[in-house]
């Protein structure tokens, strides 16, 4: 059975929000849903008491083996159609601070390609298995996965050195300080 989850935002507190149009969309998903789980992403507005940006359009609870495929140093998620770095930068020595994740990935050359970036952290909770926990990814296609932070691209707009970070250990998402260091880097493309 399809089990389809919906985070939903409202514009404002204390706003109502349409629950006519969070079903219509839920019967929407259940007809043309893939067979594994999805945590599906509902943002009906802005909210100035979100924590995080909600990730969207979609974040799979578990993704199947089959959602991957895996070469020696890359993953292709079939699913969003991006590109992983298969093994991360990530022990305590190796770990970076944003702008050295942010370097790091732009003159990476893997899998024949040059065109490597940061994640935003849509795009890492897109890679997140949420059916386990340390380490909360596929083991199989992400190979030695740091249970720490993992930096993303997505900035807070409330703050000027603010940066969204995801762990692997438990799926939890954590705003950080750009200077901050020992944070994991995975790139994508």
């Amino acid at each position: 059975m399809l089990e389809i989850g919906v985070w939903l935002f409202s514009a404002r507190k204390g706003r109502k929000v349409n629950w006519l149009f969070a079903l219509l969309i839920l019967w929407c998903l259940n007809s043309t849903a893939n067979a594994h789980n999805q945590v599906v992403v509902v943002p009906l507005a802005g909210d100035d008491g979100i924590d995080f940006p909600p990730p969207s359009p979609v974040a799979k609870i578990a993704p199947q083996q089959s959602d991957y495929i895996i070469a020696a140093d890359t993953v292709i998620d079939r699913i969003t159609d991006l590109e992983w770095q298969r093994a991360d930068i990530g022990d305590n020595e190796d770990s970076t601070n944003f702008q050295d994740a942010h370097s790091y990935c732009s003159l990476l050359e893997l899998g024949g390609h040059d065109d490597w970036r940061l994640p935003t952290l849509n795009e890492l909770l897109s890679i997140a298995s949420f059916d386990s926990v340390n380490p909360t990814i596929n083991e199989v296609a992400f190979t030695d996965t740091n249970l720490g932070l993992y930096w993303s691209s997505t900035l807070d707009s409330r703050t000027s050195n603010g940066v969204y970070a995801l762990s692997f250990t438990f799926g939890t998402i954590t705003l950080i300080s750009n200077g901050s260091s020992f944070v994991s880097t995975r790139c994508v493309r």
